[in-house]
């Protein structure tokens, strides 16, 4: 089963999401509390579903890469980079159908 993992370091509170195999599917803008990032990752489960909530971009080099936004269109969260537009179509996919039902493990 997909995991959030929320983690602390010297500038506050982040989290990533995790695939069962345990690739990096997102990682969290940073949060100044626990509650905020908690929050973040329930606006995750809600909008993971809709795929107008997420925005495709490709970087100067080619690469692409994801951002997931919430209802206020703030992103919530960010991809790792993807080698072609398949694969970050696929990266797109496996979060509308991991996240929504990911368990949350804190770690701080």
């Amino acid at each position: 089963m997909a995991v959030f993992e929320i983690t602390k370091d010297d500038k506050g509170f982040r989290f990533v999401l995790k695939a069962d195999s345990g690739q990096v599917l997102v990682n969290s803008e940073t949060y100044t509390s626990k509650a905020s990032a908690q929050n973040g990752i329930e606006s995750i489960k809600k909008n993971a579903a809709s795929l107008g909530q997420y925005k495709i971009s490709q970087r100067p080099d080619g690469k692409y890469s994801f951002a997931l936004k919430a209802k206020n269109h703030q992103p919530v969260a960010h991809s790792l980079q993807y080698y072609n537009e398949a694969a970050v179509n696929e990266g797109v996919s496996l979060m509308q159908k991991v996240a929504p039902d990911a368990r949350v493990i804190d770690k701080t």
